[in-house]
């Protein structure tokens, strides 16, 4: 990882005031294994087929960050090799945080207010959605994205068969990922009060919280 200083590495970027998930995700990374965000060159590099694919094989870049299916496409096609994968446990020790929460179903404490039987509705289709998942297997879940590219459809069947725990099984917050969620916040720079308690994001009345 440290031959990454002063390399270039395709990342989908946000604007001057704000960074996305993958960047914030990329730079703690980085601090983790001694490289400063300030010490590699970032490129703006789109999270798909083109943006990967052409970044990587042109020589635009050294290296790109980016998720599955991109990551196993890029090495199965040769386009590169990995250099670090998420999915190995000695790597997420590394980064604080690690098992934080990757997505999450968000909107504003008005709109809670205003129609809290709605939100319900939509956490409750939410939950049958992963529910299904959960028992139904990876061929059956992605031939319902009715993909008619073959190649994208074996490599999606590929990765959520290596992955079978990638999609929680429902929509119940974790209290270990929710304390995991404020050390990679913190971390990150994105919580800077330290008195600030992420719990009061969180709408458990609707979602439910375990263990």
């Amino acid at each position: 990882m440290s031959d990454l200083k002063g390399r270039s590495i395709g990342v989908s970027i946000g604007n001057a005031t704000s960074k996305t998930y993958l960047q914030h995700l990329m730079e703690t990374f980085l601090t983790a294994n001694g490289i400063q965000a300030h010490e590699v060159r970032w490129v703006p590099t789109a999270q798909n087929w083109d943006g990967q694919f052409g970044a990587l094989s042109s020589g635009t870049v050294d290296a790109v960050f980016c998720e599955e299916p991109f990551m196993s496409g890029l090495t199965r096609k040769k386009v590169g090799f990995l250099l670090s994968d998420f999915s190995d446990p000695k790597v997420m020790a590394k980064i604080p945080g690690a098992g934080h929460l990757r997505a999450s179903l968000t909107t504003s404490a008005e709109n809670l207010a205003q129609d809290a039987q709605r939100a319900e509705t939509m956490v409750r289709m939410l939950n049958q959605s992963l529910q299904w998942m959960a028992k139904a297997g990876a061929k059956e879940i992605i031939n319902r994205l009715d993909l008619q590219d073959k190649d994208e459809k074996n490599e999606l069947i590929n990765v959520l068969s290596r992955h079978p725990g990638m999609y929680a099984r429902d929509v119940r917050f974790s209290r270990r990922q929710i304390e995991a969620t404020a050390l990679f916040m913190r971390a990150a720079g994105i919580l800077t009060e330290a008195s600030f308690d992420i719990n009061t994001l969180i709408a458990a009345q609707f979602s439910g919280v375990k263990p």
